[in-house]
């Protein structure tokens, strides 16, 4: 996903599981606002949990003059 700034966000990867249904990592959801990610999951009883990645847009380079 391209990011402000051309800021590129990499995902690092997850994994979600559940004691009673075991691996869930393909149940989860992705939802992408301006500055974060927000996982959720649920399981066959309608558990939920999620987790917000946020995302640091904060442009760090210095200009250049070819």
């Amino acid at each position: 996903n391209k990011f402000k700034f051309g800021i590129n966000y990499i995902e690092p990867g997850y994994t979600a599981s559940d004691n009673c249904d075991g691996d869930i990592t393909d149940k989860v959801l992705k939802e992408y606002s301006e500055d974060k990610i927000i996982l959720s999951v649920n399981d066959s009883s309608n558990n939920k949990t999620s987790k917000e990645i946020i995302i640091d847009r904060e442009d760090k380079t210095n200009p250049s003059i070819t």
